[in-house]
């Protein structure tokens, strides 16, 4: 059976809107991908002898990746409450970033040698996703969402 969808009630996503959804996505992903390949090095291990370490090492971590997610899911799903949602938790993944990296320079001084991968997340991924919630924001802020209701996509597509 197939579903049949109108194509007056399909209203644009702006291309700036769906990359930076398709972005979170994709960060949110890596994130997970990263604390998965950590929890499996020294994840048990931590939590037996350091369990407030390892919530701020693992699961807070893991609850901003699938934020993230949800978020970009939310956006290209087109729901009413995208642009709000997507803002929110922009502004959140921002403020978290900010106090990730700023705790990371902070003990980079007592790690006599820190490891490449180590180097490699404070130096490019750490900007890297502090590009993507920047964008995010931007974009957000500046898209007002079509609605069915708005007189000028009803005339548009009639």
């Amino acid at each position: 059976m197939t579903v049949r969808t109108n194509p007056a009630t399909e209203l644009a996503l702006p291309l700036s809107v769906q990359i930076v959804a398709i972005l979170l996505m994709v960060q949110g992903l890596v994130r997970l991908g990263f604390l998965t390949n950590n929890f499996f090095q020294q994840g048990p291990r931590m939590l037996a002898g350091a369990p407030v370490q390892f919530v701020l090492v693992f699961l807070l971590p893991a609850v901003l990746g699938i934020l993230a997610i949800s978020a970009s899911i939310v956006i290209l799903a087109r729901s009413p409450i995208a642009r709000t949602f997507g803002l929110v938790v922009g502004v959140i993944l921002l403020l978290s970033q900010c106090y990730f990296f700023a705790s990371t320079l902070r003990n980079l001084s007592l790690i006599k040698q820190p490891t490449p991968m180590f180097l490699l997340g404070i130096w490019v991924i750490t900007p890297a996703y502090f590009l993507v919630f920047i964008a995010t924001l931007v974009c957000l802020a500046i898209w007002v969402p079509q609605t069915e209701s708005d007189p000028f996509v009803a005339r548009r597509f009639y």
